[in-house]
C-alpha cells in the first residue's frame, strides 16, 4: 500500500498532504498550466486549509514522464520507487515524491 511507502516521509512535526491529480479535458494539456495550478493548490491547502502541513507527496507512475517533469519543475523530489500492490495500478512501477515547505 502506498502508505505503507509514505510513512518513512512523515515528519514527527507537521503535516504530509497527498496529491492525485486527473486532467480530464485533453483541450488543457501543453497550455503551461501544470505548475502554476499545483503550486496554488499548495498554497491554499497551506494557507487556508492548515497551517501545519509542511510537506506534499504525490506518486505517479515511472512512465509518466510528462508528469513526473511537471512535478519536479513545482519542487518535488524523487525520494523512493516501489511497485504498487493494490488497485488500478497494482503491479505498476511509481515514484513516490516529496516536497518540503
Amino acid at each position: 500500500m502506498v502508505w505503507q511507502v509514505i510513512k518513512d516521509y512523515i515528519p514527527k512535526a507537521g503535516k504530509v498532504f497527498s496529491l492525485d491529480i486527473l486532467i480530464g479535458n485533453e483541450n488543457y494539456l501543453g497550455k503551461g498550466l501544470s505548475v502554476q495550478t499545483i503550486n496554488a493548490f499548495m498554497e491554499y491547502i497551506k494557507v487556508e486549509i492548515d497551517p501545519s502541513v509542511d510537506r506534499f507527496v504525490i506518486d505517479p507512475e515511472i512512465i509518466n514522464n510528462k508528469a513526473i517533469h511537471i512535478y519536479q519543475k513545482a519542487g518535488f523530489q524523487i525520494v523512493k520507487e516501489f511497485i504498487a500492490d493494490e488497485g488500478k495500478f497494482e503491479g505498476k512501477a511509481h515514484y513516490l515524491m516529496v516536497k518540503r515547505l
